[in-house]
């Protein structure tokens, strides 16, 4: 018996820089934010073979493995087979690239079987897979994005209304968080400002590389910590997320030195 699993993303960048950039094995440590590194073992024709190394887990452990992917440019198609896979008796991962009003929609298929000698099963692994899956793909849509120049940022706002008396305590308590919010990879930057027409209002304006990373961060639970941490400040409030369409800069813009 087989499982499956199927996961896409529309990435807005042209088909021959989707192409070019996730069939560059080599680089795909810059692409693939679990990837330590790749290294090729050969290649005939359309094939290559190769080994990734990935990056290090919370408990510092790391493992490999090894794959053959042929891609075929003029479907655009590409499939990967791991050849040395221990946790599986079978992996093989479909990559399929289709042009779409909004760019190229890269489908990904898993399908495999997990050996009977692991602790966990084929379900257990697609739980997994639907998981980590999504994240993997929005970081390599942002990653090409970028690199065809159309990335744009994920903004939140959120309103506080606080409880009058509280304000210093509550501004140094959001200074604490948005400190270790800053570390987050996802996170681009944030700002606490204060209503001058409503009493113990505040709006925090937060940006981020992508929706998808912002919303895993919503859910974590240290994120959890860090709303429970604001509760006793709060009497209401509200968030919005925004998405950039337009930027302008006026005439009384600061101009950059150096």
């Amino acid at each position: 018996m087989a499982a499956c699993n199927h996961a896409s993303i529309v990435i807005d960048a042209p088909m021959d820089l989707v192409w070019d950039m996730t069939n560059d094995v080599a680089s795909w440590p810059e692409l693939f934010n679990d990837y330590a590194a790749t290294e090729i073992l050969g290649a005939e024709g359309d094939t290559t073979r190769f080994r990734v190394t990935m990056r290090p887990d919370e408990r510092g452990s790391s493992h490999g493995w090894a794959a053959e992917r042929a891609v075929d440019p003029a479907k655009r198609t590409a499939r990967m087979r791991q050849l040395d896979g221990h946790a599986f008796d079978f992996m093989d991962i479909s990559w399929q690239y289709v042009e779409t009003a909004g760019g190229v929609e890269l489908r990904w298929v898993h399908e495999f079987h997990v050996s009977d000698a692991m602790p966990y099963d084929d379900n257990a692994m697609v739980a997994l897979l639907q998981k980590t899956v999504p994240l993997q793909l929005a970081h390599i849509k942002k990653q090409i994005e970028t690199a065809a120049g159309r990335s744009r940022p994920f903004r939140v706002l959120l309103r506080f209304d606080v409880h009058p008396g509280t304000e210093e305590r509550f501004e140094q308590t959001w200074l604490s968080i948005a400190e270790r919010i800053g570390r987050e990879p996802a996170n681009q930057g944030q700002w606490l400002m204060k209503s001058t027409d409503e009493e113990a209002v505040y709006y925090v304006v937060s940006e981020w590389t992508d929706a998808t990373s912002f919303r895993a961060f919503e859910l974590s639970s240290e994120h959890v910590e860090n709303r429970r941490r604001l509760d006793e400040f709060r009497r209401g409030g509200s968030m919005t997320s925004l998405a950039l369409v337009h930027a302008l800069t006026g005439g009384a813009a600061p101009v950059a030195v150096g």
